[in-house]
C-alpha cells in the first residue's frame, strides 16, 4: 500500500533538489569552465610562441 503523507507539501519537498546541491553544481561548472579557458589560453600561447621562436 502507498505511504500516506501527513503534510501535502512533504511530497513536493522530497522530489526537489536542495538549494545547496544547485549551488555546488553551479560552482563546479564555473570552475570547470575557468580551468578549460585557462588551459586553452596556455596551450595557444605555447604553440604561438613555439612557432614564433622556432623550436
Amino acid at each position: 500500500m502507498a505511504r500516506r503523507w501527513d503534510d501535502p507539501d512533504q511530497v513536493e519537498r522530497d522530489e526537489t533538489s536542495s538549494p545547496e546541491f544547485g549551488r555546488l553544481l553551479f560552482i563546479a561548472i564555473g570552475v570547470a569552465m575557468l580551468l578549460g579557458l585557462t588551459c586553452g589560453v596556455l596551450w595557444m600561447a605555447y604553440h604561438l610562441l613555439k612557432g614564433h621562436f622556432g623550436a
